[in-house]
């Protein structure tokens, strides 16, 4: 017989565990858990030892939805502009070299000009990349591979070499490059470098330097098309509210470059697409589209002394002209 007997038979008639336990100069604490035990062993049922839920709790999983939300909420204000500080000196004028689509593995790709631009990385010039960097087929795309030299193992050996080097500012994630595991193999690749991946698609951005700021609207497609204008989209940005000092594209292997002035605030816009380097296109030869890529590439040129006129920003569609020039106001 249990110790504890006469006590559960008084808790059994009607005594609160508490009170007995005071009564029979029990320890509160060791009356309550014997007591609980013997009624188990007692009850006449099966006894089943506790399983710990494999799923979180409900407060749990609100706990993290909240967090998960909060952390969306941070980010979505933090990319309506991203504050960049360029390492320039007050008044000192500096380059922005904008890359059209690479399409680093197809055979078109034209090598010499892409290997001219990138040369000039430093010196005061930083590189935006507006995406579709190899073209990572994918779906009943992928048999596209079947027309092309390097294989897709190659194909991440020249991401990799694009990529890792100095002077970049920004890539662009393309619609090829968000294709498969495209975005997680480039957030992989930027992983540890100071450069911004715009994983949707664009970048809104701040570049203080020189003592001024340039705003920069960076997207990989701007909607909007017209036969009048490849620029068209950048345009639409622009006419419908985007204010800042350039506005870039690329996607549609076009070239195009159209000014907009805003009366109310007095700002400039360079609307711009930006060809490929994809010279040579089968594609576009059998649809037999209109041939616009005269600039795989352009450097824009911001000009700190010239704030608020018309040569705050200048765009070169022949970027080592553009840089004979950057190097000579830097001087």
């Amino acid at each position: 017989m249990s110790e504890f007997q006469d006590a559960y038979m008084r808790i059994e008639g009607g005594g609160s565990i508490r009170g007995v336990a005071a009564e029979l100069q029990i320890p509160y604490s060791t009356l309550r858990d014997n007591y609980a035990r013997w009624k188990e062993d007692n009850s006449g049922s099966l006894v089943i030892d506790h399983v710990p839920k494999k799923e979180q709790s409900l407060d749990d999983i609100l706990a993290e939805k909240r967090s998960a939300t909060q952390r969306m909420y941070d980010h979505m204000r933090a990319i309506k502009r991203i504050k960049v500080r360029v390492p320039v000196e007050t008044g000192q004028a500096y380059g922005l070299l904008m890359f059209g689509d690479p399409h680093l593995d197809t055979n078109g790709c034209d090598f010499v000009r892409l290997e001219e631009d990138l040369g000039l990385l430093g010196n005061g010039v930083f590189g935006l990349n507006i995406g579709d960097i190899t073209n990572n087929w994918v779906g009943r795309l992928v048999a596209q591979y079947a027309n092309q030299k390097t294989t897709r193992s190659e194909a991440m050996q020249l991401m990799e070499w694009f990529i890792k080097r100095d002077g970049w500012l920004a890539h662009i994630a393309g619609n090829h490059d968000l294709w498969n595991y495209g975005t997680e193999v480039l957030a992989q690749l930027v992983k540890g470098q100071n450069v911004i991946f715009a994983e949707n698609s664009c970048a809104r951005l701040a570049l203080v330097g020189g003592g001024v700021t340039c705003r920069i609207h960076a997207r990989h497609e701007f909607k909007g098309n017209s036969q009048y204008n490849t620029a068209f989209g950048s345009v639409k940005a622009a006419y419908f509210g985007d204010d800042d000092h350039i506005l870039v594209m690329g996607h549609k292997h076009v070239s195009g470059e159209t000014a907009v002035y805003h009366d109310k605030t007095e700002v400039l816009s360079r609307c711009i697409a930006l060809g490929t380097y994809k010279v040579f296109d089968p594609y576009a030869e059998t649809g037999g589209f209109r041939k616009s890529n005269y600039a795989p590439s352009m450097l824009a040129i911001v000009q700190p002394q010239r704030q608020n006129q018309n040569g705050f920003v200048r765009i070169f569609d022949d970027p080592q002209e553009g840089n004979d020039y950057l190097q000579f106001l830097r001087k």
